[in-house]
């Protein structure tokens, strides 16, 4: 139904990513910003490994949004915003390192994207 739009939004969440992926790599602003309840248990490793987990999701929400109809593709991005959901899940309710306003940008970027993904597949 509105299949060509969600090939532009998922362009658009991929470039979004590009801004976590200089953070993680090039600033503090990962444990400032995202880790803010318990900055010190975030060292520059962490910050790291959540650079390459966003620029891993970042290569794979591209692709997918350039080929939307290769299913395998379509499923492993659809799983890349489940992962991302739970992780700020746990991180904010259960770990209590990122406070509830900085998860809710990506709690609403994955829980749309993976509904509308999930809603185009079964269409």
């Amino acid at each position: 139904m509105f299949f060509v739009y969600l090939q532009y939004w998922l362009f658009i969440v991929a470039l979004l990513s590009i801004i976590g992926i200089y953070s993680a790599f090039f600033t503090r602003r990962i444990r400032d910003d995202q880790f803010s309840l318990k900055k010190l248990e975030t060292t520059r490793f962490g910050e790291r490994m959540f650079g390459y987990w966003v620029l891993l999701a970042f290569i794979v929400r591209l692709m997918t949004s350039i080929y939307i109809d290769v299913y395998p593709l379509y499923i492993c991005c659809m799983f890349t915003f489940v992962v991302a959901f739970l992780a700020y899940v746990t991180e904010c309710f259960f770990v209590k390192t990122i406070p509830l306003k900085s998860a809710l940008g990506p709690f609403f970027i994955a829980g749309i994207s993976f509904i509308w993904m999930a809603i185009e597949l079964f269409e």
